[in-house]
């Protein structure tokens, strides 16, 4: 098993668990009432998927691809094996990611993270340095 870092947020968390087989793939976990399982890749594309969704748009060179519970939206990443789909929009001053599962129509999350500013610059933080160096266990949030 690889390293496993927990993103705290308000609503769910996120957990990463980094290097987890011979190919170096990174699993994803929606953390809520449950665990559940948001599919995998490698570890650059996952962290650098989190970090797009948030970056400042302020410049609004990333298109709105719709809207979901009334919140415009832009694209972030997918992963693999479970096949989820990661959605990031704002409300007010906060973040929110909206974790889609490909196959559900109409469009509903299967959970949703807001952010607050300061949850962002932490998850940022963490995740900037993980593109640095491997971390070890690591406790980001609330």
């Amino acid at each position: 098993m690889g390293n496993t870092m927990m993103l705290r947020g308000d609503g769910a968390d996120l957990e990463v668990e980094a290097a987890v087989n011979d190919l170096g793939w990174t699993r994803c976990y929606l953390v809520c009432d449950k665990r559940t399982f948001l599919g995998a890749d490698t570890l650059p594309y996952v962290v650098k998927g989190l970090l797009r969704a948030l970056q400042e748009n302020d410049d609004n060179s990333e298109q709105s691809v719709g809207e979901i519970n009334g919140v415009s939206v832009r694209y972030a990443l997918h992963l693999e094996e479970s096949h989820h789909s990661l959605y990031y929009g704002e409300e007010g001053n906060d973040r929110l990611l909206f974790w889609q599962a490909d196959n559900f129509h109409p469009i509903t999350p299967v959970g949703v993270i807001r952010l607050s500013p300061l949850q962002r610059r932490q998850w940022t933080q963490a995740l900037a340095g993980v593109l640095e160096a491997e971390k070890g266990p690591l406790l980001v949030g609330r």
